[in-house]
């Protein structure tokens, strides 16, 4: 959960944004696959981000909330 601001100072972030999603054990599963197009990688994690991991079966943890 992210600070919130009490209105008196304003938080150094306020303005940031989440740039993204990052799964660290999908990185791994795609770099043991020998996966290097970009095509593929960006697929995989857009799904991934979705909630629809393409690799699910081999690491259902992946998936949970």
């Amino acid at each position: 959960m992210r600070p919130q601001g009490n209105g008196l100072v304003e938080l150094h972030d306020s303005k940031h944004k989440e740039r993204g999603f990052t799964c660290m054990k999908l990185i791994e599963l795609l770099t043991e696959d020998g996966v290097k197009d970009w095509d593929q990688w960006h697929g995989a994690n857009l799904q991934a981000a979705g909630g629809n991991c393409p690799y699910s079966q081999s690491a259902p943890f992946i998936n949970e909330p």
